[in-house]
């Protein structure tokens, strides 16, 4: 739609440059994050597959990103939440998988609901009932073979490369005690 007076075009690009310049300064304040948690997953991938022979080692980086994820206030914290959840719910998700043959999607529900209602009580972070859900449900409709010993593995070292990154790259404003991480 074309603006109808000039007043409204100057109003449109006056909000199209204010858009760009917020859209720029979000970008400023996390590329370093980012691109950490870029690098992360990728050194995170190479280690489990060439350390614990994973062919596709996807939760070893996707745990690195989770981690390292731009904006968290604290990455050590974020870590500690996704390695207790990520343990949580493959318990869950194997205890739900000796129940008897029922509806598939009965187990899905019992698993997340189980699993996160477990995580809910430690009062931690919310990474930590979202991953204890995830991981039951991937554990309940993958199997404990796929999911379970494995995804902690390909978890355990993305959470430490995702500790060193954090401590090595720390983002901008933030000092590299481990009190403010």
């Amino acid at each position: 739609m074309v603006p109808s007076t000039p007043q409204a075009m100057r109003r449109e690009i006056q909000f199209a440059g204010e858009l760009t310049t917020r859209i720029l300064g979000r970008w400023s304040q996390a590329w370093r994050e980012v691109l950490a948690s870029a690098l992360g997953a990728a050194l995170a991938w190479v280690l489990a597959e060439r350390l614990l022979g994973h062919p596709q080692p996807i939760f070893a980086a996707i745990s690195a990103i989770v981690c390292l994820a731009p904006g968290l206030p604290s990455h050590t914290k974020q870590t500690k939440g996704l390695l207790l959840g990520v343990g949580t719910g493959i318990v869950v998700g194997e205890l739900i998988l000796t129940l008897p043959d029922i509806v598939p999607l009965l187990k899905v529900v019992l698993a997340a609901f189980f699993a996160m209602m477990a995580a809910s009580s430690y009062g931690q972070l919310p990474v930590v009932p979202i991953q204890a859900g995830v991981s039951a449900i991937l554990v309940v409709t993958l199997g404990p073979a796929v999911t379970g010993s494995v995804r902690m593995a390909d978890v355990a070292i993305g959470a430490l490369i995702g500790l060193l990154f954090s401590q090595i790259l720390p983002a901008p404003g933030r000092s590299r005690s481990p009190k403010s991480d």
